[in-house]
């Protein structure tokens, strides 16, 4: 099944749950993917999957049923409290920012919009770790300094990532 078809099967699937969702294009590293979350949802952070990994997911043999299942599921019982997300200050700083390294030429759109540093043909870019297996990327409004350490002291190097 192609991808356009199964993503208006997959929504309309979640709307027959009871579930009014929306879609918008979200750009990650290396690729653009569209992301589905609950409308109008009033949380200033919610769950978001990806119709890209979902579609996936049916092409590997998971049945469209246990899918659309499984997301509302996902969608309306995660239990995100922001009063758990640390606060970025200088402290948090120090312990949550880390850099990854991208692949530049096939980041473009994202490195036009986020603090990075050029490196040959890679960009450093910051994110900031908010629980064990989340991050988010630092963009632009945030004012950052990262810092990449080598194995010695003679390899330590100040990048400055960005300003508000």
């Amino acid at each position: 099944m192609t991808f356009e078809r199964f993503s208006e099967k997959f929504l309309q699937g979640l709307k027959e749950s009871g579930l009014e969702v929306e879609t918008l294009e979200t750009q990650k590293v290396n690729e653009t993917l569209t992301a589905i979350r609950i409308k109008d949802k009033t949380e200033l952070i919610q769950p978001t999957l990806y119709l890209e990994r979902l579609h996936k997911a049916f092409e590997s043999g998971v049945n469209m049923e246990q899918l659309v299942r499984d997301t509302a599921y996902t969608l309306t019982h995660a239990n995100i409290n922001i009063e758990d997300i640390p606060e970025l200050n200088r402290d948090t700083a120090q312990q949550r920012l880390f850099c990854t390294v991208i692949n530049k030429d096939l980041n473009t759109e994202l490195i036009a919009n986020v603090p990075h540093q050029d490196m040959l043909d890679l960009s450093l870019i910051a994110r900031f770790r908010v629980f064990e297996h989340a991050s988010i990327l630092v963009n632009n409004m945030w004012r950052i300094e990262a810092y990449i350490r080598g194995s010695n002291a003679d390899c330590q190097r100040k990048y400055f990532c960005g300003t508000i």
